[in-house]
C-alpha cells in the first residue's frame, strides 16, 4: 500500500508542477488552454491507472485473505474431529 501512496503522491506532484509551469510560462491564452487540457488528460489517465492498480491489489489481497481463512477453518475442523475422536476413545460410553 505504501507503494501506491507513493505513486499517488508522485502523480499529484507532477500534475501540480506541470500546472504551475504552464501558468507562469509566457504563452498565449490558446496555448495555455491547450497545455492545461493536455495536463488534465494526463492526470486523468494516471488516476485511472492508479485506480486500476489499486483494484488489482485489493482483489489479490482479498483472495489471499480468503485462502488463509479457508485454510484456518479447515485446520480447525480437522483439529475438532481429532479431539472428538480422542474424547470418544478415551472415555467409555455409559449404557
Amino acid at each position: 500500500m505504501r507503494g501506491l501512496n507513493f505513486v499517488v503522491g508522485l502523480t499529484v506532484g507532477v500534475a501540480v508542477g506541470a500546472l504551475v509551469s504552464v501558468m507562469f510560462a509566457p504563452k498565449s491564452g490558446i496555448e495555455t488552454k491547450q497545455s492545461l487540457r493536455e495536463i488534465t488528460e494526463e492526470a486523468r489517465r494516471r488516476t485511472e491507472e492508479i485506480k486500476s492498480r489499486g483494484r488489482r491489489y485489493v482483489e489479490t489481497e482479498r483472495t489471499h485473505i480468503q485462502e488463509a481463512v479457508d485454510a484456518g477453518r479447515q485446520a480447525a475442523e480437522e483439529k475438532r474431529r481429532q479431539l472428538e475422536t480422542q474424547l470418544h476413545v478415551e472415555s467409555p460410553t455409559v449404557v
